[in-house]
């Protein structure tokens, strides 16, 4: 990566970091002015975010995804918590509408018409946006961030689970009716190898449903307070539950395995 592209990815993600600072205490102190100040904030991240992507090369582009993507989309989630500012209601009738002057005055065509205003349509699909795809390394439905749109379309996604990057799809692909039948596997009496396999299976799926389930994640600040059971996101590995908290670092468990994170 070349010297300005690094400045200009670090730069970024200062400016996610400061963003993210300000919607935090936006959401806390409750207050609606100050939420509907801190929402225009995050479109011209994104499209930063994009034009950074755009430029980069295909070596850089996964590099950009894992860090500055995950960061972008968790701040999303937290700023949809913000209160959003309603415009464009029809304003009532005056009281005094019908008086005589203003029966007087010629009328103009106007352009209006009677019942609700087609809403904006707005792309459903964004880069650094999340959409459910199916993933054939998990075998089922998940959450994939997008990666990249064609007309209005997710092109490519990448897992949130496993990380795997792949095009966009709803469904399995189609198997080909002449690949030969899969051969079954005898069971074993014992069932040791397939409960420990089963265990490690539910231990995975229930930390996968804590850290979608959180509403709040946290960026890691090794200046902050921590404690057993925090969800936290760290701007490379992604979301994480704390384990345990040592003198000068911590013990957190992500999807792909169990990190000790530096706090020096």
């Amino acid at each position: 990566m070349s010297d300005d592209h690094s400045s200009l990815v670090t730069k970024l993600k200062d400016d996610i970091l400061h963003v993210s600072d300000v919607v935090a205490a936006a959401l806390e102190s409750g207050e609606r002015q100050k939420q509907y100040e801190a929402s225009p904030l995050i479109p011209p991240l994104v499209a930063r975010y994009s034009q950074l992507l755009a430029e980069a090369s295909e070596v850089d582009q996964p590099v950009i995804e894992r860090t500055v993507g995950r960061m972008l989309t968790d701040l999303r989630r937290h700023a949809s918590n913000l209160e959003q500012q309603v415009s464009g209601r029809r304003v009532a009738k005056a009281a005094d509408a019908g008086q005589p002057f203003l029966l007087s005055r010629p009328q103009a065509v106007s352009g209006h018409r009677d019942g609700p205003r087609a809403p904006r349509t707005r792309p459903k699909y964004t880069v650094g946006g999340e959409a459910e795809a199916w993933c054939g390394k998990c075998k089922e439905l998940r959450a994939h961030d997008i990666v990249a749109v064609v007309a209005d379309m997710p092109k490519q996604v990448m897992c949130t689970f496993c990380r795997s990057r792949h095009g966009y799809r709803t469904g399995p692909a189609r198997a080909s009716s002449d690949a030969p039948a899969a051969k079954s596997v005898p069971t074993t009496t014992s069932g040791r190898s397939g409960g420990k396999n089963d265990k490690v299976s539910k231990e995975r799926l229930q930390l996968e449903r804590e850290l979608l389930d959180a509403h709040t994640a946290p960026m890691f600040d090794p200046r902050d307070n921590f404690k057993p059971g925090q969800i936290i996101s760290h701007p490379k590995w992604g979301r994480g539950k704390i384990e345990s908290v040592l003198r000068g670092s911590i013990l957190v468990r992500f999807l792909d395995s169990l990190r000790q994170v530096s706090r020096q």
